[in-house]
């Protein structure tokens, strides 16, 4: 037990906290497109084909449980779908496409959770506009990334991938809608 919780304080010490870097494929892919959404993807850190990765997936729980403010957990919630569709996306260009669209769907579970803990701070009479702002620019460079990279697939992973961007367009609407109820 001792031990356990030793190693959690560690790896909180020592986990690097890097949230404004963007992959240098993304900067590249950004700078040839015109329509590009100005929107900077954290660092993923340990990618979950790592043995490592369980450690990391538990501290992020932690933290998220000890979040009481809807907001902060909100913000929270997007870093996560962000860090998630960084990973999901190195996985699939390392030719891991099964774990990589898997990391991705389970990414999108993080805006579910980002929309609830919208609508409760909405709920508390909290001002939410700005963090629901950076909700819609996400969603944005999701659909984005999600859609380029469905472009360089084969055709039979191409069916497999579409299920991520309907997903994401059915968070737009909900995150709209949400816009709508001001």
């Amino acid at each position: 037990m001792k031990f356990a919780i030793f190693s959690l304080l560690l790896l909180f010490l020592l986990a690097p906290t890097v949230s404004a870097a963007e992959t240098q494929e993304g900067t590249m892919a950004a700078a040839m497109q015109k329509d590009a959404v100005e929107y900077t993807l954290p660092y993923p850190g340990l990618l979950p084909d790592s043995p490592l990765y369980p450690l990391k997936a538990s501290r992020d729980k932690i933290i998220a449980f000890l979040i009481a403010d809807p907001l902060k957990k909100a913000e929270f919630s997007i870093l996560q779908a962000d860090k998630r569709l960084q990973s999901g996306l190195a996985l699939v260009e390392k030719k891991k496409f099964a774990l990589g669209q898997s990391t991705i769907s389970k990414g999108q579970n993080y805006f579910e959770e980002a929309l609830s803990q919208l609508g409760q701070a909405r709920g508390q009479g909290l001002a939410i506009n700005d963090t629901k702002q950076k909700l819609i620019l996400s969603l944005n460079k999701h659909e984005e990334l999600v859609k380029n990279k469905g472009k360089s697939l084969k055709k039979d992973q191409q069916k497999e991938w579409q299920p991520l961007l309907t997903h994401i367009h059915e968070l737009q609407k909900k995150a709209k809608d949400l816009e709508a109820k001001k």
